[in-house]
């Protein structure tokens, strides 16, 4: 109540989102009596049934308490239904993360019912009850009615449309369509079917992924707000939570949203943005803006031989990043084997790689200059400038740790502490461990120790620099961001924090002819702070 209050006063209307079919596996799988049932009978403690009456009951109930708690004495009118990602899969419950659990009820009375036809009568039963408490503006997502992700509910938008106008609840519903791609040809969808008639917003994404790197999703944004200005829906939502240090998506979206035409290109808008809070030092702010956007950007060509070009956008996000690695993956240890998955997706096509992340090490490297400048000049947006100068440490950061796994993969290999003996006559010793002309020689003739212990030695202090260099960014994030922000934000690095931690640890503690590293899968070292971290 008190935050719809606040946004009110900021002339911002604050409504409720409530899934019931999609993201929502904690009622059904605390109220077992309401959840789908599977071909024997048991619930699946995911999705709902949808014949049974103490279903609706319960989630009524739900929605009522919402509507007389909070937007009835405020004045609000609108309401977020979800229904989106109504899918199968894994990880839906706790107690067996690897069963594919189904949201669709296969009870007697739910089996031979269609899950198109499941998932209409579900939302007409929500909106109907949410019109007679007087919600005028009933949002939910349109990609189940599209089929996305899944087949089984393809083409139900005409169907939809016609139970909305049977039932008189056409004027109530606006369909949300989201999608996140920042190219045309990989929307979800090329239109948000105004011939359908239905009231319709669109969703770019704003911000997700917040907690792990600053995303640019101003391509996203372009794109939807045009959609939506060419088939004149009623607005733009966004997606989703709030950090600042999205300011400037923030901003676009707004002139987007408000004045299409006018506001020009991406371009234009960066420029603006710029200008207003950093404007007295605008040139080294605008080279750092250029160089965040080149480290973000998403790829779209291909190879000769067909596969993506590698973006490093994905590189960041998705391969170096450690949030993808907590999700459960078929086939895949849980918790699963980090940083060596990452590792061995690197190796996997090393040259391309290491080639994006050391320009992400080299591009961080001149934007953190250059707005630590920005930051330190009185003239400019100093809160703003120190945000994005975390963000660039962060690019900095991560990219700087994987370059050190890998130098470290090399000197273990070189040293055998892989498995592999260093006197063998195919691998070469560590230049600096031995004062001769022929180092190699030496280590085998005299004392092959000295070529491990320097490597063990060196690949400790580089496990503590790393560490220390950890330690530092999230000094920085404390200083820099919302303590609201911090668990999610910390999460991630306290796991590489505490991993250099535990490599640093076990190399010291460990006699060195008993050393041995396997950077693909060292789950061996993990200490149990590493493995609560996960």
């Amino acid at each position: 109540g008190e935050l719809i209050k606040y946004g009110k006063s900021k002339g911002i209307t604050i409504f409720p989102l409530f899934n019931s079919y999609g993201h929502n596996t904690l009622i059904p799988a605390q109220y077992p009596e309401v959840s789908a049932k599977d071909e024997n009978g048991e619930p699946t403690l995911t999705g709902f049934c949808t014949s049974n009456p103490k279903t609706y009951e319960m989630l009524f109930s739900i929605y009522d308490e919402i509507i007389d708690r909070y937007l009835i004495p405020n004045g609000i009118d609108s309401f977020h239904i979800g229904l989106d990602e109504v899918w199968d899969g894994i990880a839906l419950n706790a107690k067996d993360i690897f069963k594919v659990r189904s949201p669709w009820c296969k009870c007697p009375e739910c089996r031979d019912i269609s899950h198109k036809q499941l998932f209409i009568n579900h939302a007409i039963k929500i909106i109907k009850h949410l019109k007679s408490r007087g919600i005028k503006n009933i949002y939910m997502y349109h990609d189940m009615l599209i089929g996305h992700g899944k087949k089984d509910t393809a083409d139900s938008a005409e169907d939809f449309v016609k139970a909305l106008r049977d039932n008189d609840l056409i004027e109530n519903v606006v369909i949300d369509w989201w999608t996140y791609s920042d190219f045309q040809d990989k929307l979800m969808f090329q239109t948000t079917r105004p011939d359908l008639g239905i009231r319709r917003t669109v969703k770019p994404w704003n911000g997700y992924y917040h907690w792990t790197i600053l995303t640019n999703p101003l391509r996203n944004v372009y794109l939807l707000a045009k959609m939506g200005t060419e088939e004149n829906v009623e607005g733009m939502q966004s997606y989703s939570a709030w950090d600042e240090s999205f300011d400037r998506t923030h901003c676009c979206q707004a002139d987007y949203s408000w004045n299409f035409k006018g506001a020009g290109s991406i371009s234009a808008v960066t420029d603006r943005y710029v200008k207003r809070n950093f404007g007295a030092q605008y040139d080294k702010a605008r080279r750092a803006f250029e160089l965040i956007d080149l480290i973000t950007e998403t790829r779209n060509e291909k190879m000769e031989d067909g596969k993506p070009v590698l973006s490093k956008y994905h590189i960041l996000l998705s391969t170096l990043s450690y949030y993808f690695y907590s999700y459960v993956r078929e086939g895949k240890a849980y918790p699963r084997i980090f940083p060596g998955e990452a590792l061995s997706i690197i190796n996997s096509d090393r040259e391309n790689y290491l080639r994006e992340i050391n320009e992400i090490a080299s591009m961080a490297k001149e934007a953190a200059a250059l707005l630590s400048e920005v930051a330190a000049d009185p003239r400019c947006n100093t809160g703003m400038a120190k945000r994005f100068l975390y963000e660039v440490e962060n690019y900095r950061c991560l990219a700087e740790d994987y370059l050190a796994l890998i130098k470290m993969m090399d000197i273990a290999e070189e040293a055998g502490l892989t498995g592999n003996e260093c006197c063998d006559t195919s691998d070469t010793c560590i230049d600096e461990c031995c004062d001769s002309d022929s180092p190699n020689d030496k280590c085998c003739d005299i004392n092959e120790d000295i070529c491990r212990k320097y490597a063990i030695d060196k690949i400790k202090a580089m496990a503590l620099e790393r560490k220390l260099a950890r330690l530092a960014l999230m000094t920085r994030l404390e200083e820099t961001k919302e303590k609201f922000l911090l668990a999610s934000h910390m999460r991630n690095h306290s796991i590489f924090m505490q991993f250099f931690a535990d490599l640093e640890g076990y190399l010291a503690n460990t006699k060195p002819q008993e050393v041995k590293l396997n950077f693909f899968d060292m789950r061996y070292l993990e200490s149990e702070a590493f493995k609560k971290l996960r």
